[in-house]
C-alpha cells in the first residue's frame, strides 16, 4: 500500500492497482494522468477524483445518471480507442461521471457535455466531449440535492 497526503482528504492509503490512467490527461490539466476514484458512504453518490501526481488537485463528480436519469453517452471513436474499446462506446464496463463545479453565489452544476468515461477492466479514462448539444455543460444540480442532500 502507498500513502498520499492530499489537500482535501488528508492521508489516504491506496494500492497502485486502484489508480486510473488518463492517457491524454484531463483537459486543462494535460499533465495530470493518474487519479484515484474515492467513494465513501458519507458523501455518496459523490466521487472524488484525486490526482496521485498533485495532492492538491481533486475533482468532484457524480454518476451522470444521478444528475440526469435518462443520460445517454455519446462518445467519439477516438475517445473509445483511448479506452481500448473496439467498435465505439458501450458496455457495462463503462462508468460515466459528470464533473461538478461551483461558483460563489451560484448553484452547483454538473458538466454533462464532457463526462469522464472510465473503462473499469482497463483502468483507463478519458474526458469525452460530446459531438451533439443534447446536454449542457452547466446542468444545475437541484434535483440531485433533493434526492441525496449532498450536492
Amino acid at each position: 500500500m502507498q500513502r498520499l497526503l492530499t489537500k482535501y482528504l488528508g492521508w489516504i492509503e491506496y494500492d497502485e492497482a486502484g489508480v486510473v490512467d488518463f492517457p491524454a490527461g484531463v483537459p486543462g490539466f494535460e499533465h495530470e494522468r493518474r487519479f484515484l476514484f474515492i467513494r465513501n458512504e458519507a458523501h455518496a453518490p459523490v466521487v472524488f477524483l484525486q490526482s496521485v501526481q498533485s495532492p492538491g488537485l481533486c475533482f468532484l463528480a457524480l454518476p451522470a445518471r444521478e444528475v440526469e436519469t435518462g443520460y445517454r453517452l455519446d462518445m467519439a471513436e477516438e475517445d473509445a480507442a483511448v479506452l481500448g474499446l473496439e467498435g465505439g462506446a458501450g458496455g457495462e464496463d463503462l462508468e460515466v461521471l459528470a464533473l461538478i463545479s461551483h461558483r460563489a453565489g451560484e448553484a452547483a452544476t454538473a458538466n454533462l457535455v464532457a463526462p469522464v468515461v472510465v473503462h473499469g477492466p482497463g483502468r483507463r479514462a478519458v474526458q469525452a466531449v460530446r459531438r451533439d448539444r443534447r446536454y449542457g455543460a452547466r446542468h444545475v444540480l437541484a434535483g440531485c440535492v433533493e434526492r441525496h442532500g449532498v450536492c
